[in-house]
């Protein structure tokens, strides 16, 4: 086919690979994945590159069943045509991607409920007497809550191409288990603005960590300004202790003159952001600088 007989795509058009000019090509995508595209890969068009009076060219992403980038790339037009059954790609990969997500969401929930079946062989019903729960409660507080974040998990699943996303796809998988799992009387009311409030803490704390974390151990590198953080230098280092310093000892002086009429829960979040994450991120660079200087 050629380049005046080929079709033109739009920004967001799922296409396939029908032929390559070139097998090797300049390609980005996440380092552990990555690879040169091949006939019959499917990618969608993020960009048009414009040639003038000549046929466009097209910037064109492919990425896998967790969402990293496999590449991104330029194609000539007539390298592409439309994806077979175009209309359907987004529902099945809704579909698998809720799957995913659920899936995740229960084999947590499982874990969890081991770990308690654990604690009641070992201590008794005390602990849960303390909580005014059971131990059939709390499993199936474990399932309620692994089942509902791992669906809105699934749903969310494509945010998973940014950091922030990665950390919004932890505070959504987290809630629910806050919310269900949090302990209390069996008939006690769920959606109480305490309980919001208490899971919605957990969640950001807890959830925003683990999916920075999953974010960094998905991708190795980039952007600047986490590279930074995650091979720091001399100078890195004395930098984010001198900002964390700075905001914990402003958040000691004035969090407690502004907070007096506060819910305890703004008061808790506001001393975990401008105090706890501050000195927390210093140490985690130091002992990342540490761990970089023993390597060497």
């Amino acid at each position: 086919m050629s380049q005046q007989g080929a079709a033109i795509f739009n920004e967001l058009d799922q296409v396939q690979v029908v032929r390559l000019h070139h097998v090797m090509r300049e390609v980005d995508g996440t380092e552990r994945v990555r690879r040169q595209p091949k006939v019959g890969d499917l990618g969608t068009v993020v960009a048009l590159v414009r040639r003038g009076s000549d046929a466009p060219g097209y910037y064109v992403e492919c990425v896998d069943e967790e969402g990293l980038t496999v590449w991104l790339t330029e194609f000539d037009r007539d390298e592409l045509a439309a994806a077979p059954h175009a209309h359907e790609l987004p529902i099945r990969a809704l579909l698998g991607n809720v799957l995913k997500g659920l899936s995740l969401g229960l084999f947590v929930a499982t874990g969890l409920s081991a770990w308690v079946l654990l604690l009641r062989t070992q201590a008794g019903t005390a602990p849960f007497d303390r909580l005014h729960t059971t131990l059939t409660a709390t499993i199936l507080g474990y399932y309620r809550g692994g089942a509902t974040g791992g669906l809105l998990v699934g749903f969310a699943w494509p945010l998973r191409r940014w950091l922030l996303g990665y950390a919004l796809l932890g505070i959504l998988g987290a809630f629910p288990f806050y919310l269900f799992a949090s302990g209390g009387p069996e008939n006690a009311p769920l959606l109480t603005t305490e309980n919001l409030a208490t899971a919605l803490l957990g969640a950001f704390f807890v959830g925003a960590a683990v999916g920075v974390w999953a974010w960094s151990d998905d991708h190795p590198h980039g952007p600047g300004w986490f590279d930074a953080l995650r091979f720091p230098t001399v100078r890195t280092t004395g930098a984010v202790w001198a900002g964390a310093l700075f905001i914990a000892i402003l958040a000691m002086v004035l969090v407690p003159k502004w907070s007096f009429y506060w819910p305890f829960q703004v008061i808790v979040f506001a001393a975990g952001i401008l105090f706890i994450v501050p000195l927390l991120t210093a140490v985690l660079v130091t002992l990342r600088f540490y761990r970089r200087q023993q390597e060497r």
